[in-house]
């Protein structure tokens, strides 16, 4: 009988410890096949096992949603970011929600974030961990690594505004939809002309400045159309009337393919003038590079030209006429200690001798211009001295007439022509007495570009 009790008892515990361990096979079961379900109306997030988490849509998964999604993780009760059907902890960036767009920070809703961010290529303004889709204006915050001001429009960063608009550091000028520093000029917001240096209005500065409209008197920031008197430009003295300066008009005397034998001549009248022109230089004629010294000290603006003017060179291909422009830009430091930000091509960018060279090479030419940051500046008078004419008084007539016809005047001269050179000091003193304000080209300088042809 005591040997049967013993068994007895035996039989219990292995009883007891095969419930045990039927149990933990169970709850390991359900923590590797899928846990549990939650109730057939519920929405959100659920955990399906260890570390785990699944979106529900009325009790049935769904691996198609993306976004917002309120529910338990890691035991934190929260809104997570969602991508197909699983909350994805390693997601930093917008979602979006019932309410709206939601920042999230490695997955979790964070609601102290202010700041740009984005979803897929847009970007936008993001307040308390929301976009904020009322908001219209500037911000300043960082959008692809640049840190700089940016107009948003309805919340989401509009890389398309071209214009003027206010921010907390006062008014400035936009362009692709973000400060541009590259501007200096006169800009029209709310019935006033601003002036504007690298982009924003700069309150200091008097003196002359120019947008489509015309030339103007500045002060103060502002064109001041209260103002007649007398303005000192660069050297030279203007009247101004009601805040327009001379005729309101302006002549851009431009001379390529420079420096050469007459450069020295030329410079002698505009500084017996004390005007200012542009100088579209090469490196041809190396007998005469000092003269871009003498350029730069008189304070005429220098541009790029190319070092060889080849046509069948600089338009074989877009690296062979960058190498040449280089090769021109260290001349130019080389002379005058600082690099050109403006530019020529060789014929202009409607010329279509380069189509001989290499088709479409224009059209490529002027779009990475506009990405390395350079201006280029065509004309719209011709002097007639590329071969229509080498009589010095027909040049002085083509310049008055051409100049009468706008309102700024970009006129291609060439300085190696003696005959264009002669020209020059009976072409400066009616165009001054006509009440033209002649100019160097600059950054503030209104466009002049030719159709594309190539």
């Amino acid at each position: 009988m005591e040997k049967k009790y013993e068994l007895t008892t035996r039989g219990r515990y292995a009883v007891a410890l095969g419930a045990v361990l039927l149990v933990l096979a169970l709850c390991f079961g359900f923590l590797a096949f899928g846990g549990s379900k939650p109730p057939a109306d519920y929405t959100g997030i659920w955990e399906s096992h260890d570390k785990h988490w699944v979106y529900y849509e009325k009790g049935e998964p769904d691996a198609d949603y993306t976004g917002a999604a309120e529910g338990t993780v890691n035991k934190q009760q929260g809104t997570y970011y969602v991508e197909n059907g699983e909350v994805d902890l390693s997601y930093t960036g917008l979602g979006a929600s019932e309410t709206g767009w939601l920042y999230f920070n490695k997955g979790v809703f964070d609601n102290t974030f202010t700041g740009f961010a984005r979803t897929g290529n847009d970007w936008y303004w993001v307040k308390g961990g929301t976009v904020d889709q009322s908001f219209t204006g500037t911000k300043s915050g960082t959008i692809e690594g640049e840190t700089t001001w940016w107009y948003v429009l309805d919340g989401k960063a509009d890389r398309s505004f071209d214009g003027v608009a206010k921010t907390k550091s006062g008014i400035c000028c936009f362009r692709d939809g973000k400060l541009d520093q590259t501007y200096s000029g006169i800009k029209f917001l709310d019935d006033t002309w601003y002036y504007f240096s690298k982009g924003k209005q700069d309150k200091k500065y008097k003196g002359i400045s120019t947008n489509e409209e015309g030339v103007w008197y500045v002060q103060n920031g502002q064109v001041d159309f209260g103002y007649t008197g007398k303005v000192t430009h660069l050297g030279r003295t203007y009247k101004v009337k009601d805040g327009v300066v001379g005729n309101g008009k302006a002549v851009y005397l431009t001379f390529d393919d420079g420096p050469g034998k007459y450069t020295g001549q030329l410079l002698g009248i505009l500084d017996k003038h004390k005007v200012k022109a542009t100088f579209f230089v090469t490196g041809f004629f190396k007998n005469y590079l000092d003269c871009l010294e003498r350029e730069a000290h008189a304070g005429h603006t220098i541009g790029v030209h190319t070092y060889t003017h080849d046509y069948e060179k600089v338009y074989d291909s877009t690296k062979a006429y960058w190498a040449d422009f280089e090769q021109m830009e260290n001349l130019i430091q080389q002379h005058t200690g600082k690099r050109a930000i403006i530019f020529r091509f060789p014929g202009g960018s409607g010329n279509t001798i380069s189509k001989k060279y290499n088709e479409g090479i224009m059209t490529e030419l002027v779009k990475e211009a506009d990405e390395k940051g350079y201006l280029y500046y065509d004309w719209n008078v011709l002097s007639g001295d590329a071969g229509e004419t080498k009589d010095s008084d027909k040049i002085y007539k083509n310049i008055v007439k051409g100049c009468a016809k706008h309102t700024h005047s970009v006129v291609l001269c060439h300085d190696i022509h003696e005959y264009t050179v002669n020209a020059m000091d009976k072409t400066i003193t009616k165009l001054l007495k006509q009440g033209y304000v002649l100019l160097p080209l600059d950054e503030s300088t209104p466009t002049c570009h030719q159709q594309v042809n190539n």
